[in-house]
């Protein structure tokens, strides 16, 4: 039935009160020609993109991986001076002592290898007039002394029936290194005179130079060297002696 009484059929008039009414003749789904133009250029847009991707080549890629990123070296600072040659590259260092102790003087041995021959004479002033100090270092297998072998013996010439020592756990031939590396090290050191010489002034004037190791002669030759003065004369000693020169840097004997 119609608005106006009559019944209703298909193709009739629409009313003039009811401007806004979709015509009956139009379809149910018909849309503006705005949104018609947007959805076409959305599809158009999607076609492209479709169309790019599968244009790009694809690359093999393992399920579970990741693609590994490159790692760029770290930058390495020119010298400034090309003639200064890098510092070479010191190994890892680490501590080999075992455990530290006081043990009986008569347990310990000395190492049949060891070539080192101290001034036995010098060490027990030493220890005479400072004490004993430091520690023994030596083989916990063979208790073999590997350092400290000529304090050992000033020690047992000094009476002590014990003395301070740190135990290493290694085999025989990083024990003969150990005790090789010990008295070369102490070889290849130097002095530097003028530190040297002001200590012992210092010393000498206070007390006296007991249980260094040197003595005013000693003290005296070294001014004289610093100063470039030749020696003008020299201890005296009995010429029908038979007397060994050693070359103070190879240690040849002549």
């Amino acid at each position: 039935m119609g608005t106006d009484g009559s019944a209703g059929r298909r193709g009739a008039a629409v009313p003039a009160y009811l401007p806004n009414r979709r015509p009956a003749c139009e379809p149910p789904n018909a849309m503006e020609p705005d949104a018609v133009n947007e959805i076409e250029r959305r599809r158009t847009n999607l076609r492209a993109g479709i169309k790019a991707l599968e244009a790009k080549p694809k690359t093999a890629k393992k399920r579970g991986t990741r693609a590994a990123k490159k790692v760029e070296p770290p930058a390495v600072e020119a010298a400034a001076d090309a003639d200064v040659e890098p510092e070479p590259k010191r190994p890892a260092g680490r501590v080999i002592n075992k455990r530290y102790e006081l043990a009986l003087v008569d347990s310990l041995k000395q190492h049949p290898k060891n070539a080192r021959r101290g001034n036995l004479e010098a060490i027990d002033e030493s220890v005479g007039e400072n004490g004993f100090y430091g520690a023994v270092v030596a083989q916990v297998s063979t208790r073999r002394i590997l350092a400290g072998n000529h304090r050992w013996l000033s020690a047992k010439h000094a009476g002590l029936a014990k003395v301070p020592v740190i135990w290493v756990d290694v085999d025989d031939r990083r024990a003969e290194k150990i005790l090789l590396a010990d008295n070369r090290s102490n070889d290849l050191a130097s002095y530097d005179d003028s530190a040297l010489i002001a200590v012992l002034q210092e010393l000498a004037e206070d007390g006296g130079l007991a249980g260094t190791g040197y003595s005013d002669f000693d003290l005296e030759g070294l001014v004289k060297k610093l100063a470039g003065i030749p020696p003008t004369e020299f201890v005296a000693f009995d010429a029908s002696l038979e007397t060994t020169h050693i070359c103070p840097r190879c240690k040849f004997e002549f």
